[in-house]
């Protein structure tokens, strides 16, 4: 029912290389094209015979995927991390080089946080898990006083005088971060239909 969010970048990566394609690419990044990259990754995860290919750190940087600088708003962040889940979800990669790999994707105050998080955490606990980068950057870029708030605009929406596209955008948006409401696809149904107007 919710249409694929589109990815914010905080610009272009500069890491990395191009591809082995001969044929130079030269790829606007929009969150959501990224060129033969991701129609190649795309390719290789549909085709149920191909095994998923392993990533090494030059593959990853090659691929010049979005960036995230630690501004805009939490709904960016989640989209940017959704959209870095779906590429590693394309390939072999062990939890922590998803950690590592990622890491060349934050700018910025991101990558500041990150370094910070990173150092106070390896000493105690050993290297950082994706599970781990995960929570902190849940924590950090959208927290729990975020997510009370999509809890009660998420009661209070209405379609009113907004297309059933404009209506369902705006509820995506918002239901994703209502963990309680959005794993559950029978409440998640109640409620989208509760907010449209009589007619529908």
């Amino acid at each position: 029912m919710p249409p694929r969010r589109r990815g914010r970048c905080g610009g272009r990566g500069n890491n990395g290389g191009r591809g082995n394609n001969s044929n130079e690419h030269n790829t606007e990044v929009d969150g959501s094209s990224h060129g033969d990259a991701e129609a190649s990754m795309s390719q290789s995860a549909n085709d149920n015979d191909a095994p998923a290919p392993n990533m090494t750190l030059s593959k990853w940087l090659a691929m010049r995927l979005d960036t995230f600088d630690g501004t805009g708003t939490p709904m960016d962040a989640a989209s940017w991390l959704h959209t870095m889940e779906k590429y590693m979800g394309a390939t072999v990669m062990t939890p922590q080089e998803r950690v590592i790999f990622v890491a060349f994707q934050l700018k910025g105050l991101a990558d500041d946080w990150w370094e910070g998080v990173r150092v106070a955490w390896t000493p105690v606990h050993g290297p950082p898990t994706w599970e781990v980068f995960v929570k902190q950057f849940t924590a950090k870029y959208y927290p729990t006083s975020f997510k009370e708030k999509m809890d009660v605009a998420l009661r209070n929406i209405k379609q009113g005088d907004k297309t059933v596209d404009e209506y369902e955008t705006e509820f995506s948006k918002i239901v994703h971060f209502v963990d309680h409401i959005n794993q559950n696809e029978p409440e998640k149904t109640r409620r989208f239909f509760e907010g449209l107007n009589s007619e529908y």
